[in-house]
């Protein structure tokens, strides 16, 4: 759909099927997708992309290369497993390489790999101009050899992430490297909401140049944005590893952000709110989240993050309906997000456990996750057993 010159605008509307084993390798062509260019009003909705690959130069996507609208187009309720997309020279996405005014919303992605040689790269998307994203995921590893890496996007100059998340690897050897963003982008004028976000993975700097910013959250925020700026409730329970030599200075690291663009220090003013790490404070000249422990009200006796910056304790229980209430011993999770059974501790309990609490029936199954389990299976022949994913 669509070509570099005619955008498409129709609707393409994918009614829920799935599109398997699709190849594009085309290395000298640019605005390379499903839909090479995204128009005015033009959407792709209810798609499923299961087993892909798309390689071209620049402004690539799974679903769409770029948009180019001067209002807004549309990519929903689509869901991409299996793939793999790659740009030669810039902007790449799992969704879409290069977007202006352009909305994404209900999106999941998982074990999907994004590889950009020089540009923007991000899970979603590359690069992103008034751009509104909301309730999405990425679970899979971004990789970039320059310029701005981000789990679910590249830079963003102006727009909105609203319930996103990311899980997976992201290795950078540019300048800005972040959990959800790797550049945060506008000026004294903008407006840009950054809401409900998760960072649950590894974000690593594998360059040695000595001007770069790292964070679990995002790589660099604009220090002009600041004043328009809203980032409102973050969990972060990942790594974040460099090897610049000149941490503090030029080199600045942190569990929200690295520094701004202008290479100064961040202030984060009360518009920064509820934000939780797993992990203590860096101390390396970036931004990070300084104050008390909490616990998570379904299990008291354990504290789930280290620190938290307002909101006062309760976890994130307090933040539905955005947040699901916590299972004990797992994690926050956006309301949107699936939880896996075998992430629930109870469910890796050893057969006669998870018996002497009354399970094996056809309406309470024992849960079978590993391969300990499986075999206790002879010993418990009158049990009922449900097989899951893990």
């Amino acid at each position: 759909g669509g070509t570099s010159l005619i955008p498409y605008t129709g609707v393409f509307n994918g009614s829920g099927k799935t599109l398997s084993y699709l190849s594009l390798i085309k290395d000298s062509v640019d605005n390379l997708g499903i839909v090479r260019s995204l128009g005015e009003n033009g959407s792709v909705i209810n798609l499923n992309i299961d087993n892909a690959h798309i390689r071209g130069n620049q402004n690539i996507g799974i679903i769409a290369g770029k948009s180019q609208a001067s209002s807004s187009s549309n990519i929903k309720s689509i869901i991409i497993q299996r793939a793999k997309v790659s740009a030669q020279n810039g902007n790449v996405g799992g969704v879409i390489g290069k977007s202006l005014f352009n909305d994404l919303k209900t999106i999941r992605l998982f074990s999907v790999a994004v590889d950009s040689q020089n540009g923007n790269a991000g899970g979603l998307v590359g690069l992103g101009t008034n751009i509104e994203i909301e309730k999405v995921s990425f679970d899979g590893i971004v990789k970039n050899k320059a310029n701005n890496t981000g789990g679910i996007i590249g830079e963003i100059y102006e727009g909105r992430i609203d319930e996103a998340s990311f899980s997976g690897s992201i290795l950078g050897h540019g300048k800005h490297i972040g959990g959800i963003g790797g550049k945060i982008n506008g000026t004294s004028s903008s407006i840009t909401s950054l809401r409900d976000l998760s960072s649950r993975g590894l974000v690593e700097g594998r360059s040695q140049i000595t001007d770069i910013n790292i964070g679990g959250f995002f790589g660099a925020i604009s220090s002009e944005l600041l004043n328009g700026l809203v980032f409102q409730r973050g969990y972060f329970s990942g790594i974040v590893k460099h090897e610049c030599t000149d941490i503090g200075n030029n080199c600045k690291v942190g569990n929200v952000s690295g520094g701004s663009l202008s290479g100064g220090p961040l202030t984060l003013g009360t518009d920064f709110d509820g934000l939780y790490s797993f992990i203590p404070t860096f101390s390396k000249g970036g931004v990070d989240i300084t104050s008390t422990p909490i616990a998570d009200l379904t299990n008291p006796a354990s504290t789930f993050g280290t620190n938290v910056q307002s909101n006062g304790a309760g976890g994130f229980n307090q933040f539905s309906p955005f947040w699901k209430t916590m299972i004990p011993g797992t994690y926050p999770r956006l309301s949107f997000e699936i939880i896996s059974p075998c992430e629930i501790p109870s469910n890796l309990d050893v057969i006669s456990a998870q018996a002497s609490a009354g399970r094996g029936t056809i309406t309470n199954p024992i849960i079978i996750c590993n391969s300990t389990q499986w075999k206790s299976i002879p010993d418990n022949t009158t049990k009922t057993y449900k097989l899951e994913d893990h």
